[in-house]
Parts: structure tokens; C-alpha cells; sequence
């Protein structure tokens, strides 16, 4: 078995001359073929579990970022009564300076505990449900 095709797993054809002149080589230098295999062989395990540790270090590392992110995401609570605006996640062009992308304000009816919420339009009565990541509770100026 040729050293290509122990890495590559499968057989490489070469040229008639090339193939003799390269085991004159090996001939010349007095490599010991399987020795040589042997060798590549233990290279290519090395190679590995090398590349398993670089696997285990980098879940490492994610883990060790997610610790550090994840307490300073703000949970959002909302309860029956509340009042809050909806995100558009739509792009759309608004005239003024100052318009968003938000609309409201809804009043929450229900709070699921897998972060769907059920609201209701103040103007019509209109009632559907979101996720409760799109809302935000209104900034109240006086």
C-alpha cells in the first residue's frame, strides 16, 4: 500500500517512469518501506487527536462564552393587563423622523409559559398572539 493511498484512501496512478524512478529512490536511501508506514501511520492517529482536542477545547470555549452571555440577557415578564407595542420585524418606509417600527399599544389577555403571548388591539378589540420576544413594554413620559 503506497503512502498516498493510506492517506488519501485511495490509489494514485502515476507514470510508469516516475513509479521506477521514485523506488530508485527509496532504494538509494535505504528507507525501510514499512517502517515508513509504520511511521505515517502514527503521524496521521497524532493528527487525530489533535484535532479531537481542538474539537473538545472549542465546546469548551462555547460553553465558557455562553456562561458569561447568558446572565445578562434581560428576560422579558409580562402580566395580564399590561400594556405594551409590538415590534414590525417587516421593513417599510414610514415618512417623518421619527417613526417606528412599532405599533400599539396592546393590552397582554394571556401569558403562556413558553414565551407566546396572547394580546389584544386597544382601538379595534382585535385578538391575537405573538411571541414575546417582539414585545416591549412603552416608555412612559410625563
Amino acid at each position: 500500500m503506497s503512502l498516498y493511498q493510506i492517506i488519501y484512501g485511495k490509489s494514485c496512478h502515476i507514470l510508469v517512469e516516475l513509479e521506477y524512478r521514485s523506488y530508485w529512490a527509496v532504494k538509494s536511501c535505504n528507507t525501510d518501506l514499512e517502517e515508513t508506514g509504520l511511521n505515517r501511520i502514527l503521524q496521521i492517529q497524532e493528527l487525530k487527536e489533535m484535532l479531537l482536542d481542538t474539537y473538545n477545547s472549542s465546546d469548551i470555549s462555547k460553553q465558557k462564552t455562553k456562561l458569561v452571555h447568558d446572565p445578562n440577557i434581560l428576560r422579558k415578564k409580562f402580566k395580564k393587563g399590561d400594556k405594551v407595542l409590538r415590534h414590525q420585524p417587516q421593513f417599510k418606509l414610514k415618512k417623518g423622523k421619527f417613526k417606528t417600527s412599532r405599533d400599539g399599544p396592546y393590552i397582554v389577555t394571556k401569558v403562556y409559559h413558553f414565551g407566546m403571548i396572547e394580546i389584544k388591539e386597544e382601538a379595534t378589540g382585535k385578538i391575537f398572539q405573538c411571541n414575546g420576544h417582539l414585545l416591549e413594554e412603552p416608555i412612559l413620559t410625563s
